[in-house]
């Protein structure tokens, strides 16, 4: 499967570089042209939008996770080719067609060096480092998986919301609880897996990839600084080129952002759309737009509030931690918005077959004889 797609990026990278890229560079031109939103949204976006399907019923996909993995070639190049439409791809992949096939195929983002605009390639330091941090997060997966799979990911009683229909209870310790924890256990889950397979790149491209998830829930100053420093910087950085840049151009930064976190929304309402193909759930509608839209709010918020040197502030007077435990809970209220989709689906369930995890001895009895 990671072949396949990996063979489709290369061909895909080959086709955006020379017809949308390449005569950017001989004309010099900038912006949406009609020979690329041809090339776009005629070649590229159909062939990259059937190809999940058209593997995962030929492969008969049920586990989520492999599921996840088989959606990160259509969310990478349609990200990758609308930045180049739009004449935003980065110096060093735009240098030649070697470098933006690194760029565009490798899924989780290569690392180039600032200065030579070259792929950084891999060294047995930066490999050795990657691994110790990937051996760290397994463990830290195991510890999560085992606590939290026994209460089905919500260990704190509460209400049962799965959209708006209990706005008091949404705002009680306990809900917030396990929002944060359910975050904790899919940020760790990110980026165990995005680690493992940037190993793999790391063996077979020789480059170094980038490190996906920095620690967000602990180590965030502000909205921005979860968003656009921390959370999986990979589609922070591709939805930056494709949906932020361009939208600036024309409109304030307001509109910009609430552009690209609307957009973030649909995504992620096209991955779980895709995620209940085939089941027997029904998914509801809209929970991951109301859910970006209000961090897009947060951002909005936060850029007036910056002016008035509050965050300065904050940053001053506050401990690291406790400011990252207030950053993140401007968004746990709406939190279930985002994750329920994942438990009801069974994406942690599904993760926890390829972990080790600790489980109850009644547990595993009960399992047994049912």
């Amino acid at each position: 499967m990671a072949f396949i797609q990996i063979i489709v990026a290369v061909i895909l990278a080959i086709i955006i570089y020379h017809f949308i890229i390449l005569p950017q560079k001989v004309n010099r031109s900038e912006g949406l042209s009609l020979s690329s939103s041809l090339i776009g949204f005629g070649v590229v976006f159909p062939l990259i939008l059937y190809e999940p399907i058209w593997v995962g019923d030929y492969l008969c996909l049920e586990n989520i996770c492999l599921k996840l993995m088989l959606l990160a070639l259509p969310l990478c190049v349609s990200l990758r080719c609308l930045e180049a439409m739009f004449g935003f791809t980065p110096e060093g992949p735009r240098k030649n067609v070697s470098n933006y096939i690194i760029y565009a195929s490798c899924l989780l983002g290569s690392t180039f060096d600032p200065i030579k605009q070259q792929p950084l390639h891999t060294t047995l330091s930066s490999f050795l480092r990657r691994l110790k941090d990937f051996l760290f997060s397994a463990l830290a997966m195991t510890a999560l998986l085992s606590i939290l799979s026994p209460s089905n990911y919500s260990p704190f009683e509460t209400k049962t919301i799965s959209n708006m229909n209990n706005f008091e209870d949404m705002f009680s310790i306990n809900h917030l609880l396990n929002n944060f924890l359910v975050t904790l256990l899919l940020s760790t889950g990110l980026s165990h897996s995005t680690m493992g397979i940037g190993l793999i790149y790391n063996i077979f491209y020789q480059v170094q990839t980038m490190k996906v998830v920095h620690n967000p829930l602990f180590t965030s100053k502000s909205p921005s600084d979860f968003w656009g420093r921390k959370w999986n910087m990979f589609i922070h950085l591709g939805l930056k080129g494709a949906i932020y840049k361009p939208v600036r151009i024309h409109f304030s930064r307001g509109v910009a952002v609430l552009a690209t976190f609307v957009v973030s929304g649909l995504l992620h309402e096209c991955v779980i759309l895709y995620f209940y193909r085939g089941t027997i759930f029904t998914p509801s509608h809209g929970k991951n737009i109301l859910f970006f839209g209000w961090n897009a709010v947060l951002m909005i918020m936060e850029s007036i509030l910056g002016r008035l040197n509050i965050f300065m502030w904050i940053g001053k007077n506050f401990p690291g931690p406790l400011i990252s435990i207030l950053v993140v809970s401007t968004a746990l209220p709406l939190g279930h918005l985002f994750l329920s989709d994942w438990i009801e689906i069974g994406y942690f369930r599904h993760y926890g077959i390829s972990s080790f995890m600790i489980i109850p001895l009644e547990s595993q009895t009960f399992c047994f004889l049912k």
